[in-house]
């Protein structure tokens, strides 16, 4: 008995298999940009500070170090055994 043609589920082979592929690939990626909800939430683009800010740390001693963020500030005060803070 001949099987031809009974399993219309097999996959397209040949020189138009690749090409049915890659265009099903464009076509999900297509779709998923126009989806808002797959798209990042939260502001597009960052809030503007008007400046950058930065911390000073005074030791006991009386020295005063500069730094861009207050984490490594923190760390120096804990490497230093305390100091005071303030924004720059």
């Amino acid at each position: 008995m001949c099987s031809c043609g009974k399993n219309a589920s097999t996959p397209p082979a040949g020189m138009s298999a690749s090409r049915d592929a890659a265009q099903r690939v464009a076509d999900s990626q297509a779709a998923r940009a126009q989806n808002h909800s797959t798209q990042r939430i939260g502001p597009s683009r960052p809030v503007e500070q008007g400046g950058q800010q930065s911390f000073a740390l005074r030791t006991s001693d009386g020295r005063t170090q500069s730094f861009g963020s207050l984490l490594e500030a923190r760390a120096e005060r804990a490497r230093v055994g305390g100091g005071e803070i303030q924004t720059a």
